[in-house]
C-alpha cells in the first residue's frame, strides 16, 4: 500500500505541476492604455484554494486519526501559509519600465534603464 502511495506521489505531483505551467503559459496579454498587461492565470487562484482545502483536511485527519502533533503542525503550517498567500496582480509593461506586485502586495518597478534584456516564453519546454 505504501508503495502505491509513493507511486501516486510520484504521478500526480508532477502531472499537476506540468498542468498549471502549461495553463499559466497559455494566458494573453491585454493592452489598456498604451501598456501591456500580463493578468494572473485562472489557475493560479484554483491552486491556492485547492491547497487551503487540502491542507486543512490534511490537519483534520492527521489530528483525529494519526494523534500526530508533527504531521498536523506540517500539515496547519501549509495551510496557514495557504490562507495567506494573497494574489500576485498583473506585470505592466509601458514606458515607464516593467511593474507588478511583489509577494507581500507592494509594487516593484524596473525602469527600462535597469533592463538588460527580455525573453519571451512560449511555454514549451
Amino acid at each position: 500500500m505504501a508503495n502505491l502511495g509513493t507511486l501516486l506521489i510520484f504521478t500526480v505531483v508532477p502531472a499537476t505541476l506540468r498542468w498549471i505551467y502549461t495553463r499559466s503559459a497559455a494566458g494573453k496579454a491585454v493592452t489598456e492604455h498604451g501598456s501591456v498587461v500580463f493578468p494572473e492565470s485562472k489557475v493560479v487562484p484554483l491552486t491556492r484554494w485547492a491547497t487551503l482545502v487540502v491542507f486543512s483536511v490534511g490537519t483534520f485527519l492527521s489530528w483525529i486519526y494519526l494523534r500526530s502533533l508533527l504531521a498536523t503542525l506540517i500539515f496547519a503550517g501549509f495551510a496557514i501559509l495557504a490562507a495567506f498567500s494573497q494574489r500576485g496582480g498583473p506585470i505592466v509593461i509601458n514606458r515607464d519600465g516593467v511593474s507588478g506586485a511583489s509577494v507581500w502586495g507592494r509594487r516593484a518597478t524596473i525602469s527600462w534603464s535597469d533592463v538588460v534584456s527580455l525573453e519571451f516564453n512560449t511555454g514549451k519546454l
